[in-house]
């Protein structure tokens, strides 16, 4: 929901691009904040309701009442109020999106240890991701827009799918919560027992300087990140401006479910026997290929198909490697455990995310900034009205020029990450040795 802040807030509101793109990249680096401090309270917590429980279920109560103000956001306030009222909701917003982040991260770490089923967890990940994201995109874009006069530019669109978004994540954080309620538990935790280490924030620089695996993971995926976010603040002008076809969005969106199942399924399970990072570096290259091909076939209104089916296969192999990088960071967490003995994945997950979102904040700001340098940092981009000039060359450069240097970034760091199929089969092994012994 909050991929579309940047057009509800430009269009609805009549914010300027450049002041909304400075929002959230102020957010961004607010929510970096936070998770070093969300993580370290994670590590620290041990109680009847688990490790992980609690903040799973303050994240969602905060996200939620956030999101609903943002998007109700009256029109008619004063400039100054207005500019208050969206960044104090969205800073409380960020608190609760922190909550549930940092568990993503370091849960997975409880839940599952073995290097074949870790995989597993992209499949889940990333196909009902995409199942919501192209099935909300679908209904706003197809099927609410439409039934409203002026389609996305009227205020009323954006307040009802604004409580369908609430009722989905509500729905997925209970399952999440029964997800892993069996292993919220101590004897789940490192080496089985409490840890009553004594650790501070100090512990954060020490993990960076000698965990080699989570530092070339966070250039890698935090950089591969950055051209993700961008993508999808413009993806909404693309089809608009560039295929002049707003409604095609959630159309596409829904028939590139089926290549991402598949390019979903089929890569973690290869992952299982060769390794998360071989996997993570094809979908990259994957990727890469797709966009260079969606730029010689020069998208615009004329549209035809092959297009269209590039587009759809670039999602797919992006949607791999995106989602891989969260079972890679659990990867991190065990190899962590395995160097110094601590089990601390809220500080290692954290710190991942600390990075990806301090570097992921210029996203909305860059395209903010461009989309100024056009010429449009404070006009109104109506839809189904064709991009020319600068703003069409900028849109496409957000798009796919910006992403594509990211996969190539990406990919070279890849060189440096020592943790393939054979070392965490090394690691594992070894911490387990170390379990049975504390357990004995």
């Amino acid at each position: 929901m909050m991929a579309f802040f940047m057009v509800f807030t430009q269009n609805i509101l009549g914010m300027a691009s450049v002041l909304v793109g400075g929002i959230a990249t102020g957010m961004r680096v607010f929510d970096a904040l936070t998770d070093p401090i969300v993580g370290f309270l994670i590590d620290k917590t041990d109680g009847k309701f688990g490790k992980y429980r609690p903040y799973m279920v303050i994240g969602s109560v905060i996200m939620n009442v956030s999101m609903i103000a943002i998007f109700f956001c009256p029109s008619t306030l004063p400039s100054v109020a207005k500019l208050i009222y969206i960044i104090g909701f969205y800073a409380l917003y960020v608190i609760g999106y922190t909550c549930q982040t940092c568990v993503t991260k370091g849960g997975q770490t409880a839940i599952t240890n073995d290097p074949e089923q870790r995989p597993v967890f992209t499949i889940s990940d990333s196909i009902a991701s995409s199942l919501v994201n192209a099935g909300l995109s679908f209904f706003l874009t197809t099927m609410l827009a439409p039934k409203y006069e002026g389609g996305l530019l009227n205020p009323v669109v954006w307040q009802k799918i604004v409580f369908i978004a609430v009722g989905i994540q509500i729905f997925f954080t209970v399952l999440a919560i029964l997800g892993i309620w069996e292993k919220d538990r101590t004897e789940y935790f490192g080496f089985g027992q409490k840890n009553d280490a004594k650790f501070s924030f100090k512990e954060f620089g020490r993990i960076l300087v000698g965990n080699k695996g989570l530092r070339y993971l966070m250039i890698s995926a935090n950089t591969e990140k950055i051209g993700w976010m961008i993508y999808n603040s413009t993806v909404v002008y693309f089809y608009a401006n560039i295929l002049v076809n707003s409604s095609l969005q959630g159309t596409l969106a829904t028939a590139a479910i089926i290549p991402t199942i598949l390019a979903s399924t089929v890569g973690p399970i290869i992952a299982r026997k060769k390794g998360m990072k071989k996997i993570y570096v094809i979908s990259n290259v994957c990727s890469l290929i797709c966009i260079g091909g969606i730029l010689l076939l020069r998208p615009d209104a004329n549209y035809g198909m092959p297009l269209l089916i590039m587009i759809m296969l670039e999602r797919a192999a992006a949607t791999v490697s995106v989602y891989l990088s969260n079972p890679m960071i659990a990867d991190c967490a065990d190899y962590e455990l395995y160097r110094t003995g601590r089990y601390i994945p809220g500080m290692v997950g954290s710190l991942f995310s600390f990075a990806d979102k301090f570097v992921s904040s210029l996203s909305t700001f860059i395209l903010g900034v461009a989309l100024a340098i056009a010429g449009y940092g404070d006009k109104v981009i109506t839809p189904n009205v064709p991009a020319e000039g600068t703003l069409r060359t900028t849109l496409l450069i957000c798009m796919f020029v910006i992403p594509a240097v990211c996969h190539v970034v990406s990919l070279i760091s890849m060189k440096f990450y020592p943790l393939d199929g054979k070392t965490m089969m090394k690691v594992q092994i070894e911490n387990a040795q170390k379990r049975h012994q504390a357990k004995n």
